[in-house]
């Protein structure tokens, strides 16, 4: 794992030596994902967080660096959500844009608990307000990812955020607002034969979700964390011999075949975003069997990716994405959208004021 850590680091590190250059790249790499414009810059900004907070890495240089991605990052989701002027501090509401706002968000936080740098303190209490009313305004439900449809994940994307937000203004908005949506999820949005939430309405419990989810609640609700890692691993976790992982949809769940574009490519039922995220799962919940099953594999499943998406460029027939996705052979996953997630996976740590107990 440490030397896929440093490969992750050195390659981030090499892009951003030209931030106009990368920016470019993202954006033609990975313009086909509905948050293109969005996760790879705010991964990367939040895996550099990450290492500064465990002391792999010089607050200074990894501030220096999350400075680069979220310069790209700010303009770019005001650009997306059409804020007025593309100024998000001129929006009156979060505008049904849930998934863009509340990411940004997050990610300005991590900036904060490295740096005293007060550059983003204004936009942060204002993008923390605009999600705080939101949440509140929902009594509990979930906030919208988009105008048109919502992932129930957003609202805990929503409130890890303002937990942040809490812990640097010595306030306590979001655990309150958390305890509702909790309840509220498993009254409306539960699978009752698993007890795992669903990813939106109609639909299963997701990997790619649950994964995100267990490694933000354990940096804010521990205990609710673990009971959701718990339950995941149940119903979703497999373990053939010869690969393991974690499932994008349960067993008994028509899934289609190789995915789709939040899966990713999806292999013997092993989901590549459920069991990259996962990483960072396995981190949170200490589960050092499962955290070396997925991290012994990474050399060999970066390689089958490679071969794998190579063919599939060539011959027109990528199952989960079409014609249309960027591969980039200087990434460790074969592009650059799935080295951002695996960049923020491999360096996942504690956040230092969280309390293991809670």
């Amino acid at each position: 794992m440490a030397r896929a850590t440093k490969r992750m680091a050195t390659q981030f590190d090499l892009w951003l030596e030209e931030p106009q250059q990368y920016q470019a790249m993202a954006l033609k790499e990975c313009g086909v994902f509905p948050e293109g414009r969005l996760y790879p810059f705010i991964l990367p900004a939040m895996a550099y967080a990450n290492m500064a907070i465990s002391g792999d890495l010089d607050k200074d240089l990894a501030a220096k660096q999350m400075r680069h991605l979220l310069d790209m990052a700010i303009p770019q989701v005001g650009k997306f959500i059409e804020a007025p002027a593309n100024d998000l501090m001129q929006m009156s509401t979060y505008a049904r844009h849930g998934t863009f706002l509340s990411t940004l968000n997050i990610a300005i936080g991590h900036y904060r608990l490295i740096s005293d740098d007060p550059r983003y303190n204004k936009i942060h209490d204002y993008l923390s307000h605009l999600l705080l009313a939101a949440l509140k305004a929902k009594q509990g439900g979930p906030i919208d990812s988009y105008p048109q449809y919502t992932w129930y994940f957003d609202t805990i994307m929503a409130l890890a955020s303002l937990g942040i937000w809490d812990h640097l203004n010595h306030t306590d908005f979001a655990n309150p607002l958390l305890e509702a949506h909790l309840a509220w999820r498993k009254t409306n949005a539960t699978v009752a034969d698993t007890n795992l939430p669903r990813a939106r309405p109609g639909d299963s419990s997701r990997g790619c979700d649950l994964s995100m989810q267990v490694s933000l609640l354990a940096n804010m609700k521990p205990m609710v964390a673990r009971e959701l890692y718990d339950n995941y691993v149940k119903t979703h976790w497999v373990d053939f011999g010869i690969a393991a992982g974690f499932r994008e949809w349960p067993v008994n769940v028509h899934a289609p075949i190789g995915g789709d574009i939040d899966s990713g490519p999806v292999l013997m039922g092993i989901g590549s975003t459920a069991s990259g995220i996962g990483i960072a799962a396995t981190k949170a919940m200490s589960d050092e069997q499962r955290l070396n099953s997925l991290t012994l594999q990474l050399d060999t499943v970066s390689q089958l990716f490679h071969r794998l998406l190579a063919v599939e460029q060539q011959q027109s027939t990528q199952l989960w994405l079409g014609k249309d996705l960027q591969i980039n052979k200087s990434c460790y996953t074969g592009f650059l959208y799935g080295d951002a997630a695996l960049f923020y996976a491999l360096t996942w740590t504690p956040f230092p004021y969280i309390n293991t107990e809670k």
